[in-house]
């Protein structure tokens, strides 16, 4: 797998708030969740080789960030149907 740098960056972007429920079941949105000094939002996929390979850094990350006031959100929107190993669980 290639990792490419991105070469301009919007940093004046504003997201579109939106809803969703987490794996716990809980109701939350992407405005709320945001921690005091910001929001770390990944894309993942959970039969990705390279996600698999680095989920503990993931979380081990995660929660160092959450102590300096960043939260984090992971998304996978894969279809779980066509996917097994995307499943909730």
């Amino acid at each position: 797998m290639v990792l490419l740098n991105s070469s301009s960056c919007n940093l004046n972007w504003k997201p579109k708030d939106f809803n969703f429920i987490s794996l716990q079941k809980n109701k939350n949105s992407l405005f709320n969740i945001k921690g005091i000094n910001g929001l770390l939002v990944m894309f993942i996929c959970n039969h990705c080789p390279y996600v698999r390979s680095i989920e503990n850094k993931i979380s081990k990350e995660s929660k160092r960030i959450k102590t300096l006031g960043v939260n984090s959100l992971a998304i996978m929107s894969n279809d779980q149907l066509s996917y097994n190993e995307d499943s909730d669980e």
